[in-house]
């Protein structure tokens, strides 16, 4: 007997009824290439209801302003890391660069990542694994104000 064929990661979420806002984010920000990629990679997927807690006004302004898919694609790409992680290789305190750039510290218990819960691991995928979780990683720039972009830009000191 032929086992059966895994789906990529892309195909995994476009393919899973629970993560149509996550595959249409994925379309918007034009990463569905990336996560079809032979390279292994981990996905933390955010659920339809994660993305109901999302503010309305900031999940307009990134799915419907073409200016903003840089926006977008980085907020994805913290949720996508290089290798594959499963469950059995994440520890508390444990520290992991996403794709795009920045840091996540695993938690546990329960387990999870920037303190946000793990509700299903180890999801298989041919390029990789896919862990559901019930919040939104935010990279740093989420919650940053205007003034504190001022003031963290060596290039705006005149501005400062």
């Amino acid at each position: 007997m032929i086992p059966p064929v895994l789906p990529t990661i892309a195909e995994f979420v476009a393919d899973n009824d629970d993560l149509t806002a996550l595959t249409v984010a994925i379309a918007r920000s034009n990463l569905f290439d990336a996560l079809n990629t032979l390279f292994p990679l981990t996905l933390f997927a955010l659920t339809d209801e994660v993305f109901g807690t999302v503010p309305v006004d900031l999940l307009n302004t990134l799915l419907i302003y073409d200016e903003f898919i840089p926006n977008l694609q980085d907020l994805l790409l913290y949720h996508v890391f290089s290798g594959e992680v499963f469950a059995r290789d994440l520890f508390d305190g444990l520290i992991a660069e996403a794709i795009n750039g920045e840091s996540v510290t695993v938690t546990s218990p329960p387990l999870g990542v920037n303190g946000i819960t793990i509700i299903d691991v180890d999801s298989g995928a041919s390029n990789g694994v896919v862990h559901i979780i019930d919040g939104v990683l935010a990279p740093s720039w989420a919650f940053s104000t205007l003034a504190d972009r001022v003031v963290s830009d060596s290039d705006l000191s005149t501005l400062l």
